[in-house]
């Protein structure tokens, strides 16, 4: 009861007018700040003479259709639970991708509560958060414990995705009993669905075109590692923690340069796609008419 009175003071309290025009103006201190990280990450990268890393259109098109999934989750959600197309919701969106590289996440919450919503009711948007978090990566986690409880000596593509699809809809249909009518994310999973496919096809891509060796293995054990990452709360968009994560799931396979290369050319591809909508959100945030 103390906390839910403690929560519903905070809510008020960001609802307000003048609380929404100062998150707005430190969400600007904080995306400045995001894209100089960003930026010496890329210029550390390309003053790396060890690593030859490989740039290709195919598989950054897969990456960029799993964004527009995980865009259409978000908006998606917000319409059903606002009853209203805003497109501040895609803008506010893109806007928090380079909020994520910001320590603790403050960053990523405050660009996401500057969304303008019917009644300013922020309490959906966070609720909301908290689901697009960390349902996707709870129910890939799932996932790998049945596959590895049922004693598979390998990774086997075909039977990992039916136990990720029956997870999927288990679960919805015990949560959203749970939830008892409330509007959640995954009342339609499609999206989620398509979300994780789309982020597995891009890196097993990844893995072919570096010629790396098991590439569904490789894949596979990314994803599973991605996800347990973002439990890390707090970690600028989860850089150090996935890594360590794969590299200790995968280096009894793997070579350690094979881990260093994708490890490396997956944080590109994500560093460019973040800086694309990023700046596009920025754009559409502060510098709209």
């Amino acid at each position: 009861m103390i906390f839910e009175k403690f929560i519903h003071l905070v809510l008020s309290v960001l609802e307000s007018e003048k609380t929404q025009n100062n998150i707005k103006k430190i969400n600007l201190v904080l995306a400045l700040l995001s894209l100089v990280f960003v930026f010496n990450v890329f210029i550390e990268f390309n003053n790396s003479n060890e690593l030859r890393l490989k740039f290709g259109i195919f598989e950054f098109i897969v990456l960029i259709f799993n964004y527009y999934f995980g865009l259409k989750i978000w908006t998606k959600f917000m319409k059903q639970k606002y009853s209203t197309a805003n497109n501040d919701y895609f803008s506010q969106w893109a806007f928090s991708r380079i909020g994520r590289y910001i320590p603790g996440g403050f960053a990523f919450l405050t660009m996401r509560l500057g969304q303008s919503v019917p009644n300013n009711k922020k309490k959906g948007i966070v609720f909301g958060l908290i689901e697009e978090q960390f349902l996707g990566p709870f129910l890939i986690i799932l996932t790998f414990i049945i596959f590895n409880l049922l004693s598979f000596n390998n990774y086997q593509l075909v039977i990992i995705l039916l136990i990720f699809l029956l997870m999927v809809f288990l679960f919805r249909f015990f949560y959203l009993k749970l939830l008892q009518g409330r509007v959640s994310i995954i009342t339609n999973p499609i999206f989620l669905i398509l979300q994780v496919v789309t982020y597995f096809l891009f890196l097993f891509i990844v893995t072919l075109n570096l010629d790396l060796q098991n590439p569904v293995n490789m894949a596979l054990s990314y994803q599973f590692s991605s996800a347990v990452s973002l439990f890390f709360v707090g970690v600028p968009a989860g850089i150090g923690v996935r890594e360590a994560i794969f590299y200790l799931v995968s280096n009894i396979e793997f070579k350690e340069i094979e881990i260093l290369q994708l490890l490396i050319q997956i944080r590109l591809y994500n560093f460019v796609a973040d800086l694309m909508f990023g700046i596009y959100g920025f754009t559409k945030v502060y510098l709209k008419k």
